[in-house]
């Protein structure tokens, strides 16, 4: 995980949904159906719609 300070990860949202983001490894989750996903590049999360992939379930 990047080294994104705790109370950071508590209030940044889903720019698609506004809902709460998770970070796993280089990567921000969505909490919202259906999910997305924002990259993480150089420690900073892109919380940017055009960076966001939507997660395939499987």
């Amino acid at each position: 995980m990047s080294d994104i300070p705790a109370w950071v990860a508590q209030v940044v949202r889903c720019p698609r949904t506004g809902t709460p983001l998770i970070p796993k490894g280089e990567w921000w989750y969505s909490t919202s159906e259906p999910q997305w996903r924002y990259p993480v590049r150089e420690g900073i999360p892109l919380l940017l719609s055009h960076e966001a992939e939507a997660v395939e379930e499987g």
